[in-house]
């Protein structure tokens, strides 16, 4: 059929399918994976010239193929072929689409994908089927001589050229509807399955206490326009919820329609485990602005089912109820350049996916790479901070180790600095090289560190690196003043011109929080960390095929410290990459929200959360400069960089703020308060009982707990009430409930 697996490429390419190499084990053989397909003969030629007996792949998604894929392994019992046949018999069809076979006995079906449908990849659409769909984000292996046993079916009726490849013909019915795809669906995004959910419409009554509580809402901050949006996404009302939140958006001078359809089709279908924002978010919002409650428990029971389970489990935790807000995935998926490369090999290569974390680690690695070499108009440069959170054995050690295999191979050795600091002296030596005066210092348990220099025990050494750290983010367009020593011989005082220090630390949660006092918050340090939280503290474990960066990756970081190389590494010598009129314009506006963010905060309740988001623009700044020049060296700031930075930043930011509410406290008291009220939020609308309460807070005196409850009932935020439990009476018991 095909002379060489290059000469199946080109022919597949030819009728408009994408396709990439893969090798063994299915692996993708370019940078990027199924995100580099392409349709271009000299591209593919290039390919298989070094490649030449690689493995054909297309990309489903741009291909607009829906691959049914019907799996064949007794030893698991999976018979997809007879499983589908069965459903054919129902629907009185044969087997149809373009059929391939596989070597396993398998077979694969191609349909067209519907214009007004998306279709994702999904496992085992029946239960224990062995039939699976692969659509967008996905891909399967063609036919080809690189691939025995992957063969077109003599015959099939869509043979249309004589050689089984050609037009695959539309999707029967009976096939759309088995996946339940529409173009509402289309609209509101995928589940965490793979395909869209079924549209849930709201009753009449519903849409009564939505708009009632949206009355008393300002739709000007962005943070409440978004927690908003996110809310009404999570009941599944697809348009619906959409109309309601563009018509409460509408009320905002800064309304446009354009960037609210993006943001709605950016948010993540709800997951009913408690980690995401729900409709209740909208009514607690709603309550602070002074909203006063007629239906919400009715609308609760109807729109957002199913309910998890609100009680304690038998180990006393209780599933988390926050809104916290889940990472946006697409701001990886679609992250051009090397820092988008590096951070999806990443993931790729990393035993548990932790797609947050190895973005931040990503940012931080190349902006190590452009360190000294670029600069926004004000002057800013790429040096970042970051931090990754996550529980032990987690996935947050792949930021750490990747990036120096990465630079190693790339031959840029010399941008990887000391994994920790016993000193300030020692982190001045570290810089005092003009040839390692940028560095990226990959630090796990940086949390460690935070932890000791908050509390008012921290030793001299450890406060003296704090203040270096603090020094150093603000002057790497300039010159860092040493210290004054009293030995002048071991510490002589030489300036250092144009520092370039990025800093990506890992950590446990514990262990933050254990640092987030108001002191923290205010010396200025936590702001100048962008702090990336793992939405899953034990992702399913995945297999790694191989853990070394692909040469593609490679070449890229070599060629990206080509073209930014300065004039002889001369000091001044940095090139100033404008920013276009439109993101000129967006990073303005972005400047006033954060101004006026910071406003809002010092009149609140939490005035220390003020300063957690003065910096805010600045970092916007930094990432968008560090997305536009790893993409192009040579093009200016865009208005996709700043969309882009933007969004990373808002994310981290509100992540941290959420956490720091119910944490920063200036004494003991306060801190107990804070805790008790958390606890109390996560246990939901039931509450929890005293009983648990009381072995939670086992470190509290029993008039301490007291106290604190009484302080809370006092401001409103919780209810104590005494109930009977079981359904014939029995012993009572003390129940406590979050007043939102």
């Amino acid at each position: 059929m095909f002379a060489s697996p290059l000469d199946a490429a080109l022919r597949y390419a030819s009728i408009g399918w994408p396709v990439f190499p893969c090798g063994e084990n299915k692996h993708p053989l370019t940078a990027n994976g199924y995100l580099d397909a392409s349709i271009d003969p000299a591209v593919i030629a290039r390919w298989w010239a070094s490649k030449p007996n690689a493995h054909v792949a297309v990309a489903c998604g741009p291909a607009r193929l829906a691959v049914i894929d019907l799996d064949y392994d007794p030893a698991k019992s999976k018979d997809g072929p007879s499983a589908w046949k069965v459903l054919c018999e129902q629907h009185g069809r044969d087997l149809c689409g373009l059929i391939a076979t596989s070597p396993r006995g398998g077979r694969h079906l191609f349909y067209q994908m519907p214009d007004d449908a998306v279709i994702r990849c999904r496992v085992d659409i029946l239960p224990k089927s062995g039939i699976d769909v692969r659509g967008e984000g996905g891909y399967v292996l063609l036919p080809s001589p690189a691939s025995p046993g992957r063969e077109w079916r003599a015959g099939d009726p869509f043979d249309v050229d004589g050689d089984g490849v050609g037009d695959c013909g539309p999707m029967p019915g009976w096939v759309r509807t088995l996946l339940a795809v529409t173009s509402e669906q289309r609209a509101g995004g995928s589940s965490a399955g793979g395909v869209s959910h079924t549209v849930t419409p709201l009753s009449a009554d519903a849409v009564r206490s939505i708009r009632s509580a949206l009355a008393v809402l300002d739709s000007d901050p962005h943070d409440v326009w978004l927690r908003v949006g996110m809310a009404l996404k999570s009941t599944g009302a697809q348009d619906q919820a959409y109309d309601l939140w563009v018509e409460w958006s509408q009320t905002s001078a800064k309304f446009d329609q354009k960037a609210q359809r993006r943001r709605w089709n950016s948010f993540k279908e709800f997951r009913f485990d408690g980690s995401e924002i729900t409709l209740g978010t909208l009514f607690h919002l709603a309550r602070e602005a002074g909203w006063q409650p007629q239906m919400e428990l009715e609308l609760a029971a109807e729109v957002v089912q199913p309910e998890p389970d609100l009680h304690q489990s038998a180990n006393g935790s209780a599933p988390p109820t926050s809104d916290r807000e889940s990472f946006p995935r697409d701001l990886l998926d679609s992250l051009p350049g090397v820092v988008g490369e590096m951070a999806r090999w990443m993931l790729r290569s990393s035993p548990r996916r932790q797609p947050a974390l190895c973005l931040a680690s990503a940012i931080v690695s190349v902006g190590a790479l452009l360190g000294r070499r670029v600069q926004t108009p004000t002057g800013l440069r790429t040096n970042v901070y970051a931090l990754g959170i996550a529980e032990t054995a987690s996935g947050k050690g792949v930021g750490i180790k990747l990036p120096t295999r990465l630079f190693v191979a790339a031959g840029v050795s010399q941008l990887i600095g000391p994994s920790e600091w016993k000193s300030d002296a020692g982190l001045r030596a570290a810089l005092a090289d003009d040839a390692r005066r940028s560095q990226v210092c990959l630090v796990d348990e940086f949390t460690k560190f935070l932890q000791a220099v908050s509390g008012p025990r921290a030793a001299g050494h450890q406060l003296g690196i704090k203040r270096s750290l603090l020094e150093l983010f603000s002057c790497a367009d300039g010159t860092w003043l040493p210290a004054a020593y009293a030995d002048t011989k071991l510490h002589p005082a030489v300036p250092l011109a144009e520092p370039h220090l990025c800093v990506y630390g890992t950590g446990v949660p514990s262990e933050l929080f254990a640092s987030m006092d108001r002191g923290a918050v205010s010396d200025g340090f936590l702001n100048r960390i962008l702090v990336f939280f793992a939405d899953e503290q034990m992702p399913v474990r995945q297999k790694i095929h191989s853990s070394e960066p692909p040469i593609e990756l490679v070449e890229a970081v070599r060629d990206l410290e080509r073209r930014t190389r300065r004039v002889g590494d001369l000091h001044g010598v940095c090139r100033t990459v404008a920013f276009s009129g439109r993101a000129d314009a967006l990073l303005d506006q972005i400047l006033d929200l954060s101004d006026a963010r910071v406003r809002d905060y010092r009149s609140s309740s939490h005035p220390a959360l003020a300063d957690l988001w003065v910096r805010f623009g600045e970092h916007v700044a930094k990432l968008a400069l560090i997305r536009a020049v790893s993409a192009d060296p040579t093009a200016e700031v865009d208005v996709a960089d700043v969309e882009w930075a933007e969004q990373v930043v808002g994310w981290t930011f509100r992540r941290l703020s959420a956490e720091a509410e119910d944490r920063i406290s200036d004494s003991a008291v306060e801190a107990a308060t804070l805790r008790v009220r958390r606890i109390v939020r996560e246990a939901g609308p039931l509450g929890v009982t005293l009983n648990d309460l009381t072995r939670r807070t086992q470190w509290l005196r029993r008039s301490e707990r007291k106290d604190v409850l009484a302080s809370l009932v006092e401001a409103g935020e919780v209810t104590i009430s005494t109930e009977v439990s079981g359904p014939s009476g029995g012993r009572p018991r003390t129940m406590i409930v979050a007043a939102y």
